[in-house]
Order: C-alpha cells, then sequence, then structure tokens
C-alpha cells in the first residue's frame, strides 16, 4: 500500500462505519495485514480480510481462556473493551491483548497471540515414565529438620541444643490391621505445568523475537489501587499467588509510638474472628476473584498456633493471620504432605482487618500418569513405620532444674486405622524438578505419651511406591 495508515484508516471506516468504534486498535492490525499485502488497497476484500483475521484471532482467544478456566479471570478482567459486533475480536487481539493502567488508556502488553494452557488430565504414560522415584526427594518444608513448631518453624540446624533439652527416642504403637494393598502397580502421577503459546516481541526497549523458542515463564499483575494485591503467575510450575501490594495498604503501627502501640500488636484470643467468619471471608474472596475450585474439598480454619510453645499457665499468644486451608484431592483422595499435614491452597486473613492478605498454592491441577510396581506385602508397610524417623521433638528440662536426667525421655505415638491417600513428593534430579504424586495409606497419630503439649505431628504417610521404601 502507498497510502498512509491514517488515509487507509479513514477509507476502511467509509466502507464499514461499525470499524470507528475501534479506530485506535484498527492501526495495529492494519500495519501488519499491510506488510504482508503491500499492493491491497483498502476496499470490501480488504474490509473482509481484516474481519476474518481479527474475527479468528478472537474465536482463538475465547478458546484459551475456556480451556484452562483457572487462569481465565487473569486473562479477563482488565480488558478495557467488550466484544461487540463482527469485528469484536479487535477488543482482545488487534494484534496484541491491551491491558489499562491506572489513568485508562490502553497500552499493548509485549505480546502477540500468547496464551497459556493447562494440559489434559489423565495423560497415561507408559510405565515408569517418570524416571527412578529414588532420586533425592525434597522433604516438604524441610519437615525432618524443623522442631516440631508448625508452620514457618526455625531450622533444628539454627539452634544447638543446649544441655537442658534432650530429643526423645520414638515408639509406635499400632495394629497390624488388613491393608488393600496394589496386586501389582500404582500409579504415581506428575503435576505439569501450562503450556505457554504464542511468541514475545514488540518491546521498544529491547528485541525479544531475538531469542528465539523463548516463552513467558512468569508474570506478575499489580493492582494499584487502595487495598490492592500483586498476583504472580508462575506457569513452569502452574501455580498462582496472590498477596498485598503493600504500597496500598495502611501500616497500623507506622507513626505509633508507646503503649498504645503494644495494645495494637498484641491479640486477644478472645477478639479472633470465628471459623464460621474466617470461612466466609475466604469463600467471598475467592468468589470475587473467579478463583477454580475444582479439585478442592471442603475449607476448614487450621489451629496449628494453639500448639505454639507458651508459658505454662498461659494461652498461646493469637497470632496477627490465621489459614483457611482448601484442601486437594485427586480422584475423589484427598493429597497429603510427606509430613502429613493435608496439602492445598491457603488463604491467610488478617484478623484485625479481617480482609484476605494472600492466597497460595493455586495450583493447575493437570497430570500425567505412569505405573510403578507397588508394595504388595503388609509387613513392608509396617516396617517402614518402624523405622521411620519423626522430626525432632526436643524435651525441655527447666535450666534451673538440679536434677541428673538418667535416661533419655521416651513418646510413644499410637497410630489409627490408616486411610488411603495421594502423597505429594517434589523430586530433584539434578536438573529437574518434579511434583509427584504417589498413592499411599496415611496412619493418623491419635496419642503422643511423653510428647511435649506443642507436639504437632498429626500422621505418618507412607507411600505405596516400591522404591520409596527400599
Amino acid at each position: 500500500m502507498t497510502q498512509d495508515i491514517d488515509a487507509i484508516i479513514s477509507e476502511l471506516i467509509a466502507i464499514d462505519p461499525d470499524l470507528r468504534t475501534y479506530e485506535e486498535q484498527l492501526r495495529s492490525a492494519v500495519a501488519t495485514l499491510a506488510k504482508e499485502r503491500p499492493h491491497a488497497e483498502p476496499d470490501t476484500v480488504f474490509v473482509a480480510a481484516l474481519r476474518q483475521r481479527l474475527q479468528e484471532q478472537a474465536t482463538q482467544r475465547m478458546e484459551q481462556q475456556g480451556f484452562s478456566s483457572l487462569f481465565s479471570p487473569l486473562l479477563t478482567m482488565k480488558y478495557i473493551y467488550a466484544l461487540a459486533g463482527a469485528v469484536a475480536g479487535i477488543a482482545l487481539t488487534a494484534p496484541g491483548m491491551y491491558f489499562a493502567l491506572r489513568d485508562g488508556s490502553p497500552v499493548p502488553l509485549p505480546t502477540q497471540q500468547y496464551a497459556l494452557r493447562a494440559q489434559p488430565e489423565d495423560d497415561q504414560r507408559e510405565p515408569e515414565a517418570f524416571g527412578s522415584l529414588s532420586v533425592r526427594m525434597q522433604e516438604d518444608s524441610n519437615a525432618a529438620e524443623v522442631l516440631g513448631l508448625g508452620g514457618g518453624s526455625p531450622d533444628s540446624k539454627a539452634f544447638p541444643m543446649p544441655p537442658s533439652m534432650h530429643t526423645p527416642s520414638v515408639q509406635y504403637d499400632f495394629l497390624r490391621t488388613q491393608l488393600d494393598l496394589p496386586e501389582d502397580t500404582v500409579d504415581v502421577l506428575r503435576r505439569m505445568p501450562l503450556v505457554a503459546e504464542g511468541a514475545v516481541h514488540d518491546m521498544d526497549l529491547i528485541d525479544l523475537s531475538s531469542f528465539r523458542d523463548s516463552y513467558v515463564s512468569n508474570f506478575s499483575l499489580t493492582q494499584e489501587a487502595e487495598q490492592g494485591y500483586i498476583v504472580q503467575v508462575n506457569a513452569r510450575d502452574g501455580t498462582v499467588s496472590i498477596y498485598r501490594n503493600m504500597e496500598q495498604w495502611p501500616d497500623l503501627l507506622y507513626d505509633c509510638e508507646g503503649p498504645e502501640c503494644e495494645r495494637m500488636v498484641a491479640i486477644d484470643s478472645d477478639d479472633l474472628p470465628t471459623d464460621n467468619e474466617l470461612l466466609a471471608i475466604a469463600d467471598a474472596f475467592i468468589l470475587k476473584h473467579g478463583i477454580n475450585l475444582q479439585g478442592y474439598g471442603e475449607p476448614f480454619v487450621l489451629d496449628d498456633w494453639r500448639n505454639q510453645p507458651h508459658p505454662e499457665g498461659s494461652l498461646p499468644a493469637a497470632p496477627p493471620e490465621l489459614q483457611v486451608l482448601y484442601p486437594m484431592q485427586i480422584d475423589g483422595l484427598p493429597v497429603y504432605e510427606q509430613s502429613g499435614q493435608l496439602a492445598g491452597m491457603a488463604v491467610s486473613v488478617d484478623v484485625r482487618t479481617e480482609t484476605v492478605s494472600g492466597v497460595w498454592n493455586i495450583m493447575n491441577q493437570s497430570f500425567q500418569r505412569s505405573a510403578y510396581p507397588a508394595i504388595t506385602e503388609p509387613d513392608a508397610v509396617f516396617d517402614y513405620i518402624q523405622a521411620y524417623e519423626m522430626p525432632a521433638v526436643p524435651m525441655y528440662i527447666p535450666f534451673d532444674s538440679k536434677e541428673e536426667v538418667s535416661e533419655e525421655p521416651v513418646v510413644h505415638i499410637s497410630l489409627g486405622v490408616p486411610e488411603y491417600a495421594y502423597i505429594r513428593y517434589h523430586q530433584f534430579d539434578g536438573t529437574e524438578q518434579r511434583e509427584l504424586f504417589v498413592p499411599g495409606f496415611i496412619f493418623p497419630i491419635v496419642e503422643s505419651d511423653g510428647a511435649p503439649s506443642y507436639f504437632h505431628h498429626k500422621a505418618i504417610a507412607v507411600p505405596l511406591a516400591e522404591s520409596l521404601l527400599e
């Protein structure tokens, strides 16, 4: 085309007046089409080609959104143009996706035809497709190293044990009940990342297209509004995290001095929101932001804070935040961490403001499956329990005690009837980290005689993949 873009736009609008609504977006689309057809004139054929291009892009974008309902809210919440008429696709992809800044002006992201897709579920692979399960497995939350103080506990290596603290030996008491074991194999599941589709380019600072075979693996959205949030998307892990944009939240203690500050910091356990109130706050946030609850069970409030160390005769200090857990489920079965804790999506609620402070472990639940040799003899399960090393549980002896301890203390752990479930493992083979889910038994701890009051371990997880018990 020999005419400039403005002249072409004017002629297109003369042919189809409805295009005037999308004049600004048309400029990019026309420029792209003009490069492909430099000698074309803006006639009805050209308009038809333009319509077809835009409509195809809109249809593809909507299919991409519908393919993974987990991420469609993230892709749609800031569109500043709505679908309307035959050229509705301009609003979404002409040629890129447009977001609104604070002043409301549309600014194109450095992307064209870019999307995140969840891979198809129940992708059955050949046996032992994920390699050896015996390669290094990372303990969840460093469970083997913590002191048994609950989430966020310090690493035991950071605290040398003084002479007045003793690590007990642990004895397990359980009934050798009938176990429904697999005949020969179990299906191990590998959670898949999101698939990034499309190229990234058109950025003034750098020619991103020069980096071939690249894709966006992580990105974040920052909400520039009062009490706004930051949304962090990790495509490689298939996870989303939400946390406060602290620039948009008031700091209650910023200008506070004196005894009043202490009163503001201290939280009376009697003033904590009820469980029903916490659940309502979490549910409302999830509903507002379209977070997909498929693959999660009924939520409940975590109360591990009540097991924190505290002076005798007093109650534990109430935390500034409480967590609502939406337990993860696969094939209708619960999912546990290796430590015996339920896995799932956690919503943190600020108990002072009764607002959500963060959401963690929003996960894409798309899996590959592969059969692995299974444990078929009950004795192997019970032998594993007998040899199980409980995370360190320090036993406190008062510092002013003159009593000599002749024997190390013993903790007797009584186990209940096991539950069949999935156990989550984080596997690292030196180059790649994989998240695997292995069928197994969860033996609940029903009594812990001799353990300190803050002992929080709730269960022992026994995997049924043979190589994990060797």
